[in-house]
């Protein structure tokens, strides 16, 4: 994510946040991880790990689906969120780690 972009998400705590885009998550934190350990940071860009608790039984506008058995790439427990999702920003943290 871009530093532009993460700035104003750090005034936003308790508040509604709109995704402008399809939003690929992943169950498997592990494999999430490995996913920022490879991201490049030395430009404007930040590794970003985003937290989400979605329960699949509360009636929502958005849709939200488990596409694993349709990804090339099972392992990754893919989530996709519907353009336009909204969610709630409890917290932001920075990691002690450079990840």
């Amino acid at each position: 994510m871009s530093s532009n972009e993460l700035e104003p998400l750090k005034q936003c705590h308790g508040q509604l946040i709109s995704v402008n885009s399809f939003f690929s998550t992943s169950t498997n934190k592990q494999k999430t991880l490995s996913f920022l350990n490879l991201s490049d940071t030395t430009s404007n860009f930040e590794s970003v790990l985003f937290e989400i608790d979605a329960d699949p039984l509360v009636d929502i506008t958005k849709p939200f689906a488990d596409i694993s058995p349709h990804s090339a790439y099972p392992g990754e427990a893919e989530i996709l969120f519907m353009l336009g999702s909204i969610f709630r920003l409890k917290s932001i943290e920075r990691s002690s780690d450079s990840h």
